[in-house]
């Protein structure tokens, strides 16, 4: 499902983060194009989460409504990344 894709994207975004702070400081341009990836990925799947919400052909009201709260808990985690 798109939740699903999105939980790996930031996953995958939250294990390069850790992995550039390991690194020499400052990152390298090509550490941090790798954050870049990632985070690309996790916007990408962002929108896809939000088009199953709210698109044209968005999803069921039932089979979504508990995304919102998940979402939010996942908010603070991808903020702390980047503060």
């Amino acid at each position: 499902s798109e939740l699903a894709r999105l939980y790996t994207t930031l996953k995958d975004l939250v294990n390069s983060v850790d992995m550039l702070a390991f690194k020499t400081q400052p990152p390298e341009s090509t550490d941090l194009a790798e954050v870049h990836v990632h985070f690309a990925g996790f916007i990408k799947a962002l929108e896809s989460v939000t088009q199953a919400m709210l698109g044209a052909d968005a999803k069921p009201f039932a089979s979504t409504k508990w995304w919102p709260e998940v979402l939010m808990r996942w908010r603070y985690h991808v903020c702390s990344l980047f503060s």
